[in-house]
């Protein structure tokens, strides 16, 4: 035997492999194929498995290479800091996820300082809300962590909702651009008809496009490296979600022969388009021409994902449009479009 076969088992793990012209099939129990942390458990078990038919001790029956945790020695966290990165492994995040608010709660706990004063109300739940799941964790584990005293939720003071772009301010936003930044209008106008966010849409290469199909499909997002510090194309979303948008419109707004590797926007630079240059020096300026109030310039994906609920797509589509990984997540940003109801007439 030279090697061990890892396949998927649908969300589980199986080892195929032959030993004296006898194939073995062995499906890992409580390992997830979505797991980083249980495929490294399951190769170590492969490895295993070589070593004891080399060894002339394979274990026929298999029974074994089950038991993961006497197979298998690894060092039992202690510190807080060690559970984190234990828990944090067995979420199988994608590294976009993994990098957002995951590491920035590490380094947060790391350095001592993960509940400061002075922190918003919605970052001090969310770490809270995090460190719970990771003791609990823990404590189902067997990884007993002492001393860790979590505080109580801070109450969140009123956050009006986000004041999104009319119909009528879009196409002058539209109009502005066309006539001071022309080489920025079919990227403006792609922003606002998919709802995509900023480095979605800049990271678009010609592999991403099907114009017989009339798809575009949405892997990839170009945005500054959290190790490097510079701004590169990353091929996962912010959510590690993959999705494909199927416009006729959309379609009709980038080039229609586009090599593999080629930028589907481009600045005058002849790079992707820069976020930073973007909404610090173009944003400001359209919107000042256009005559319309100052918003951030995430308030279009806003207002296209609250545009398509107000003309009756369900929550499951307007969530497959935007890339949320659950439709919950825009239920609850979305609440006061999809709850909103009319003032009933009153016959008085």
């Amino acid at each position: 035997m030279r090697t061990v076969q890892l396949q998927s088992n649908g969300q589980g793990i199986r080892l195929r492999f032959t030993i004296s012209g006898h194939r073995y099939s062995l499906s890992l129990s409580g390992l997830s194929w979505l797991n980083p942390s249980h495929r490294a458990t399951a190769q170590a078990i492969a490895a295993q498995i070589i070593a004891d038919e080399q060894a002339g001790t394979f274990d026929g029956t298999l029974d074994r290479y089950q038991n993961q945790r006497m197979l298998i020695q690894r060092p039992i966290p202690t510190s807080l800091i060690g559970v984190w990165d234990a828990w944090v492994d067995s979420l199988g995040l994608s590294p976009e996820t993994r990098a957002n608010h995951y590491r920035t709660t590490r380094n947060a706990i790391a350095s001592g300082s993960a509940f400061g004063s002075d922190l918003s109300a919605f970052t001090h739940n969310l770490r809270a809300s995090q460190l719970r799941a990771c003791l609990r964790w823990s404590k189902e584990n067997g990884y007993a962590v002492k001393g860790v005293s979590i505080p109580k939720p801070k109450r969140r003071g009123y956050t009006p909702a986000v004041e999104v772009f009319t119909a009528d301010e879009l196409r002058a936003i539209c109009s502005a651009v066309s006539r001071h930044r022309p080489e920025y209008l079919t990227f403006t106008k792609f922003l606002i008809i998919s709802g995509c966010r900023f480095g979605e849409v800049a990271a678009i290469q010609g592999s991403q496009i099907n114009h017989e199909r009339c798809t575009i499909t949405i892997n990839a997002n170009y945005r500054k490296s959290h190790n490097t510090g510079r701004f590169g194309r990353i091929a996962s979303t912010k959510t590690g979600s993959v999705r494909t948008l199927h416009s006729e419109q959309l379609i009709g707004l980038v080039p229609a022969e586009l090599a593999t590797n080629d930028y589907a926007f481009i600045s005058k630079t002849g790079g992707p388009v820069n976020r930073h240059f973007f909404t610090r020096r173009i944003w400001p300026l359209i919107l000042d021409k256009a005559e319309v109030k100052y918003r951030k310039l995430h308030t279009i994906r806003h207002t296209t994902l609250s545009m398509a609920l107000e003309q009756g797509l369900t929550v499951p589509q307007v969530a497959d449009i935007a890339g949320h990984s659950s439709p919950a997540t825009l239920m609850k940003t979305y609440a006061h479009v999809i709850n909103r109801a009319d003032v009933p007439v009153m016959d008085i």
